[in-house]
């Protein structure tokens, strides 16, 4: 048996989560992570603390062998003290209902971010057409208005969740029936929720076609405005179903406490893929603003950089999804 597993092994014994022996290790949970899937080595001193935490010799944890647990009335009233609580079904639920509803609240407001942004450069572009003054001022209060009430949304959101500090903390157990549960529920969410991922990468697309059909049919700046402002609020809605669906599947994965890590092969695979796909996309960038400002090529290069985030944006999210490992 490796070391890691051996660790893994002796927090479930004592009923510890990763966060609860990260904290008594003093490194981060992530640490414990990488300890537990043999992607590092604890150092000397902590495979000591780690020893005289679990009540085994350090030859156990270094080689092969069985462990040797020191059985004494004190050790055991320490790993009573240790025990993590148990969740009821209540509490579960509970946590699944109000954190459903606290993901919609930040998703709104993560989206009324972006429509206000939006609203900014629509009500602009009518100032390029008619040059009112009043379009400037307009808005501006209409932005910060929108964007005011988007931060209202946000901050409600959390503070929907602020009394299950225990639970998002990881400190609890649960019985094999409720982790059962929790699994079916967490298929029947996926099942229901993945076209949410279809709708979101269809509008990023989506968002591209205003910018590129003005720049090809229209020069009037009017026109360019409130293109960009349809793309942004496109990108908006897109971004609503992107962050609805992932926080409440963080919901499922805080309860099962599971966490999915990128090996550091895959790590330095997906740093190299990254430095490729922008050193392409700043060269044509480059080349087109230098050699071909005269050309209609020049007038794509703001869309190209968009369409070019938007696609490393869905990369990145299909391509944690496929590699990532608990």
């Amino acid at each position: 048996m490796r070391l890691g597993q051996k660790i893994a092994e002796l927090r479930k014994k004592d009923h510890l989560s990763k966060e609860a022996l990260a904290e008594k290790m003093n490194v981060s949970r992530q640490a414990v992570s990488k300890w537990e899937s043999d992607q590092s080595i604890p150092d000397i001193e902590k495979i000591v603390d780690l020893s005289e935490l679990f009540g085994v010799t350090t030859d156990y944890l270094l080689k092969n062998g069985t462990p040797s647990f020191n059985t004494n009335a004190k050790q055991d009233s320490e790993k009573r003290e240790v025990e993590l609580p148990k969740l009821t079904d209540d509490q579960i639920n509970d946590y699944l209902s109000v954190t459903a509803k606290a993901a919609k609240f930040k998703s709104v407001g993560l989206t009324l971010g972006g429509i206000g942004l939006a609203l900014f450069f629509a009500i602009m572009g009518f100032y390029e057409a008619i040059h009112y003054t009043i379009f400037p001022s307009t808005a501006i209060i209409t932005t910060l208005i929108t964007w005011a009430i988007s931060v209202g949304f946000f901050i409600y959101g959390f503070l929907l969740t602020r009394d299950f500090y225990q639970i998002k903390r990881k400190q609890f157990t649960l019985t094999n029936e409720q982790l059962k549960q929790i699994q079916n529920k967490q298929k029947n969410f996926h099942d229901k929720n993945n076209k949410r991922i279809i709708a979101g990468v269809v509008l990023c697309i989506l968002a591209i076609i205003p910018p590129l059909a003005v720049i090809a049919l229209f020069t009037i700046p009017f026109f360019e405005v409130e293109a960009l402002a349809l793309f942004i609020l496109l990108f908006s809605i897109a971004l609503y179903q992107f962050a609805i669906y992932k926080l409440q599947k963080a919901t499922y994965t805080t309860l099962i406490q599971e966490q999915r890590l990128l090996s550091k092969k895959d790590q330095q695979l997906f740093i190299n893929i990254s430095i490729i796909y922008w050193f392409i996309i700043f060269t044509c960038w480059f080349i087109i603003v230098t050699y071909l400002y005269s050309t209609w090529l020049y007038k794509l290069t703001l869309p190209i950089i968009l369409f070019g985030f938007i696609i490393y944006l869905i990369f990145t999210w299909f391509y944690i999804q496929k590699k990532a490992q608990k």
